[in-house]
């Protein structure tokens, strides 16, 4: 009878997950109609036959991770190999370059006093050296969405093999909901066409794996590299912060948290001092629609309504930002996380208020969000996991 039972459990799930795939490709597809965006468009023809694919494999073998596999190759690596190939690439992939060649030229990433939408570098000084192979090598190996999705993919194995399966092998299973989340047109759309968000995303999940698995010091690097990266990185060293607090006390606390901005502001202060307020201009000002040359970003769901809505509807939205901000802060020091899982769901949280109350967004900003509440769900279903377990938990055992 329980067995019956646990087949039906696996059938209903199956089921599930086919229409899930279904759904994928009638959103694909129409998206890959509607679009303007001819790299899209691209993604979206290869993308709705893997997941038409993936959902044809799993009703006739029932195999989840090869499913998965196949909807990661139909999604990502055929599309991607396609674009590269072909030289499609979102404007961000140009810029990185330049800003390489420019950070080479110069010394800084930026240029003094832009006035063209492709001189604006909105990324923050170590975001260029994922453009220095497209300097110095010519074709596929040069473009930075190779080295964008490979430092995301180590990344993220990392963080599995810290907080899920022990410093072990990612088993049949992880490998079906890592795909998954690859595959979903979130994540899959910017490793095949931009991709300046994922290696801020993977340095941020590593670090809050890092910290979980009380490893402070390499925790401190990390997430000092992802904040050098990008602003959206800040909040969630925030987190990773209160976390290691909940694990290892104040003072330990402070060291970390001072070694993450003392090699956060070597990598950003050079810049910074070179180019006085250039820096401000291209990476806080140009975000934010304030600069001479309009974002391409769009506006974002409440924050960009808000602008809109009168003459000083700008400092409306800033100020709904502010109050979102201190919102998710006083939710943090309320009930500070103290495992891996807790810390990716407060991020998620804090991030989805951000996007969604922040003057201009892209859609592809909340790939952030999915892929931290993505690690949550996988680690807690975990049952070998014993980083993400909180120091209270550990001593249970221990006593037990």
């Amino acid at each position: 009878m329980l067995l019956q039972r646990d087949s039906r459990t696996i059938l209903g799930r199956d089921r599930l997950l086919v229409g899930i795939y279904v759904a994928l490709a009638a959103y694909t597809a129409v998206y890959a109609v509607t679009t303007e965006l001819t790299t899209h468009r691209v993604w979206g023809v290869c993308a709705v036959a893997g997941y038409l694919a993936a959902g044809a494999v799993l009703l006739r073998s029932r195999n989840r991770p090869r499913a998965a596999g196949v909807a990661v190759l139909g999604a990502v690596l055929v599309p991607m190999i396609v674009l590269i190939g072909c030289a499609l690439a979102q404007l961000e992939v140009a810029v990185v370059v330049d800003s390489a060649r420019h950070l080479l030229d110069t010394g800084s990433p930026y240029v003094n006093d832009p006035h063209e939408l492709p001189q604006y570098n909105p990324y923050l000084p170590a975001m260029a050296l994922f453009g220095l192979p497209g300097v110095v090598i010519e074709g596929p190996l040069g473009d930075p969405r190779v080295w964008f999705g490979v430092f995301f993919v180590a990344c993220v194995v990392t963080v599995v093999r810290l907080t899920v399966s022990g410093l072990g092998r990612i088993d049949k299973e992880l490998f079906g909901k890592l795909g998954l989340l690859a595959a979903s047109p979130l994540v899959a759309i910017p490793l095949c066409t931009g991709g300046v968000d994922l290696p801020v995303i993977g340095a941020c999940l590593l670090g809050l794996g890092l910290m979980a698995a009380d490893r402070r010091w390499a925790g401190a690097v990390v997430l000092a590299f992802a904040c050098a990266l990008k602003w959206t990185a800040w909040p969630v060293a925030v987190v990773a912060l209160v976390l290691h607090h909940q694990r290892a006390g104040m003072r330990s606390t402070v060291s970390v948290g001072a070694l993450a901005v003392a090699l956060a502001s070597v990598m950003i202060l050079p810049s910074a001092i070179l180019d006085g307020g250039n820096i401000i201009e291209h990476t806080v000002l140009f975000p934010l629609g304030r600069a001479d040359v309009p974002t391409p970003a769009g506006s974002s769901v409440i924050g960009g309504a808000l602008a809109a809505a009168s003459e000083y509807g700008h400092i409306v939205s800033l100020f709904a930002l502010l109050v979102g901000a201190v919102v998710i802060g006083v939710r943090l020091c309320a009930k500070p996380p103290s495992t891996f899982v807790a810390a990716c769901s407060i991020a998620a949280l804090g991030l989805t208020v951000l996007f969604l109350l922040a003057p201009s967004a892209r859609f592809g900003y909340f790939a952030y969000p999915l892929m931290f509440w993505g690690m949550a769900w996988i680690a807690r279903g975990a049952r070998t996991d014993t980083a993400v377990s909180s120091p209270s938990r550990e001593r249970e055992r221990v006593e037990a």
